[in-house]
């Protein structure tokens, strides 16, 4: 297992180094200059600034200190943000993208993991199919569908505060059911096919003929080996997630990580930028990481299989 666990973190490691150099140069190669405002500065002024920042030197020394301010894990000042650096902008941001990302993922959870069982031991009735229909519609109809028909219902009724952040413990609810309603439908489908394939085995024939209830079948027997295909879900499922907060943190107007990526974008604001993206990387492959070691815990095939 530590083997298993040193080589995933290996390799984490090198696809995070490679996704900051390639972000590194894709934002250095773009045109425009982070300094650029509405009104127009003189050359000189701009270059002058240029050189105080460092953005006069040649592009790989650029690179090496960046590099080396991420070993760090201090990003320096923000271009964009004046008077904070990348470090403070992160750490006041990344915990409403994290509230709202994994409450997202635990409500996806709780939905999908008891539908997907019961649809799973109601096979073939109208119960699966009802649940599956739902499903399928959860799946069919995109965030930024859903995130604003939940806003205009909130204001209608005046329960949850509908935009901002400035309620945080009530704000991230309807953000969060967004995602949650979204991916829980995947994980209703994949537990539903998980509980199938291990309900058909061999050892739960065997449990059920030494006369175990079906409810310790079900929960005790099978469900370990049906949580399988949501357990190697969760990972990209995350990314997903973390993806769709972007757009949520426009639809709901929260001062989250995607809020300040896509002004670095637009900024030029390439310390800031280097953080978002190194922070989001992180947590995706930890994530990755933990789904992996939860995987090989679930079906030790797995692991196997990965090693060789």
């Amino acid at each position: 297992m530590w083997r298993f666990i040193i080589s995933r973190f290996l390799q984490a490691f090198v696809v995070l180094f490679c996704i900051l150099t390639i972000t590194f140069f894709l934002t250095a190669l773009a045109p425009g200059n982070p300094f650029q405002e509405d009104k127009a500065i003189p050359k000189h002024i701009l270059a002058k600034m240029d050189a105080y920042w460092g953005r006069d030197q040649p592009l790989i020394v650029q690179y090496g200190k960046q590099m080396a301010n991420f070993a760090r894990l201090d990003f320096g000042p923000s271009f964009g943000n004046k008077g904070f650096t990348v470090n403070e902008v992160i750490g006041m941001a990344f915990p409403v993208s994290f509230m709202i990302g994994f409450a997202g993922l635990f409500i996806a959870l709780a939905i999908g993991i008891p539908l997907g069982v019961l649809s799973a031991v109601k096979r073939n009735t109208g119960v699966d199919y009802s649940l599956m229909s739902l499903a399928l519609i959860g799946i069919c109809l995109p965030t930024f569908v859903i995130g604003p028909l939940l806003s205009i219902a909130a204001i209608k009724l005046g329960w949850l505060p509908a935009l901002g952040w400035e309620v945080p413990w009530l704000n991230w609810f309807l953000p969060g059911l967004t995602l949650g309603l979204f991916y829980g439908a995947y994980f209703a489908r994949l537990t539903r096919a998980g509980m199938l394939e291990t309900l058909s085995q061999d050892y739960i024939r065997t449990a059920r003929s030494k006369g175990v209830s079906e409810t310790r079948v079900v929960l005790f027997h099978a469900l370990k080996g049906g949580l399988v295909p949501v357990v190697g879900f969760i990972g990209p499922a995350v990314a997903a997630l973390i993806g769709g907060s972007f757009v949520m943190e426009s639809v709901f107007q929260l001062p989250g990580l995607g809020t300040h990526f896509i002004r670095a974008v637009t900024n030029r604001d390439t310390p800031l930028l280097l953080g978002c993206v190194a922070t989001f990387g992180l947590l995706i492959l930890i994530t990755n990481l933990l789904s992996d070691i939860l995987l090989a815990w679930l079906n030790p095939r797995h692991q196997s299989a990965s090693d060789s």
